[in-house]
């Protein structure tokens, strides 16, 4: 591929455990730093979903906050030195802030149209059943639109609408090893959630983030997750 869609690869087969298994070694090596970005998030989010009316703004800061986190990943990834407050980057940056407006923006719309949603749900009965199961359709339809948008955006300089046909045709082109690298997350997290949600804090959402940037390295970067691990390895 040499085209547009030179920019994504073919995942192999073994591609999902060697994601799960390159976060959870990236996690290790540099834990308290991941460990940081994974907590302030997780305490943004949850102060900011229960704070009324700002929960449906969710999307924008948690939007620069992923951004920030994809770039310290990777600087990690590439032997590069990185530090906490690199995971605020994007509200510092203006040119990155400017890109990834649109997608939070949109995100926010889409946040509000499931709250409608969640609302005509609580009448219940048949109707309140189809409309879960639409809301439930439109967040699959949703997450594969934007699934790698973020880095998409901030190391590609592609524009939100750009990354959409390219999270499709990704998704199109490796629907097998990205659906079990979905299953793979749901088992790390519905595992570490049971557990108590200690280790959901401290493990698993640490893990999952930092899989977020090599599923996205495999697929638009060509990124050999193995030698990735060896590196790792030998710093």
């Amino acid at each position: 591929m040499n085209d547009e869609s030179s920019l994504i690869f073919p995942m192999p087969s073994e591609a999902p455990m060697a994601i799960m298994s390159a976060a959870w070694k990236l996690t290790k090596k540099h834990y308290e730093l991941i460990l940081g970005i994974a907590v302030v998030s997780l305490i943004i989010g949850v102060a900011i979903q229960m704070t009324p009316f700002l929960r449906y703004l969710l999307p924008l800061p948690m939007t620069m906050l992923g951004a920030g986190s994809m770039y310290i990943f990777r600087e990690l990834t590439e032997g590069r030195p990185a530090k906490f407050g690199d995971v605020f980057r994007a509200f510092q940056d203006s040119r990155w802030m400017t890109a990834l407006m649109p997608l939070a923006v949109t995100g926010v719309g889409f946040t509000l149209a499931q709250a409608g949603l969640a609302k005509a749900v609580d009448g219940g009965g048949a109707f309140g059943l189809l409309i879960s199961i639409l809301s439930f359709s439109i967040s699959i339809v949703w997450g594969i639109m934007v699934a790698f948008s973020i880095p998409l955006i901030i190391f590609k300089d592609k524009t939100f609408v750009e990354t959409i046909d390219l999270n499709l045709r990704a998704i199109k082109l490796n629907w097998k090893p990205i659906l079990m690298w979905w299953i793979c997350l749901f088992g790390v997290i519905f595992i570490s959630l049971i557990c108590l949600v200690l280790p959901f804090i401290f493990i698993g959402l640490p893990v999952v983030m930092a899989s977020g940037y090599f599923a996205y390295a495999v697929n638009f970067e060509g990124l050999n997750v193995p030698a990735a691990v060896e590196r790792l390895k030998e710093r």
